[in-house]
C-alpha cells in the first residue's frame, strides 16, 4: 500500500478518488442538511409537499457537474506546467479544491434559496 503511494501512479488516481470523494460528501451534506426541512427543499411534488430526493438529485447533480470541471480543470493546470512537476502538481490540486468549493457553495445557496 504505501509503495503505491509513493509512486507516481497515485498521483494520477488521486484526483479521481477526490472526485469521488466530493460527490460522496455532497450526498451525506445534503441529506444531513436537508432532512426534515421542508423550506429549505427546492424540487416539489404536485401537490406541493417536499420532495427530499429531488434535492439530493438536484445537488449531487450540480456538484457532480462541478467535479468535472474542476477535474478537468486541474489535468489542464498540471499539462500547463508539466516541466516543473511540484508546481504544476501545487496548482493542479490547488484549483481543483479551489473549483470543487466554489460549485459546493452555489449548489448550497440554491438548494436552500
Amino acid at each position: 500500500m504505501f509503495s503505491f503511494i509513493r509512486s507516481n501512479k497515485f498521483y494520477v488516481v488521486l484526483p479521481f478518488i477526490l472526485v469521488f470523494a466530493v460527490l460522496a460528501f455532497s450526498v451525506i451534506f445534503s441529506w444531513i442538511v436537508f432532512r426534515g426541512a421542508d423550506h429549505f427543499l427546492v424540487i416539489h411534488f404536485l401537490d406541493g409537499k417536499a420532495d427530499f430526493f429531488g434535492t439530493v438529485t438536484h445537488v449531487f447533480s450540480i456538484v457532480g457537474i462541478g467535479s468535472l470541471i474542476a477535474f478537468l480543470n486541474a489535468l489542464f493546470t498540471f499539462f500547463l506546467y508539466h516541466r516543473d512537476r511540484k508546481l504544476a502538481f501545487v496548482l493542479a490540486y490547488s484549483t481543483l479544491f479551489i473549483v470543487l468549493l466554489i460549485f459546493i457553495t452555489i449548489a448550497v445557496i440554491i438548494s436552500v434559496n
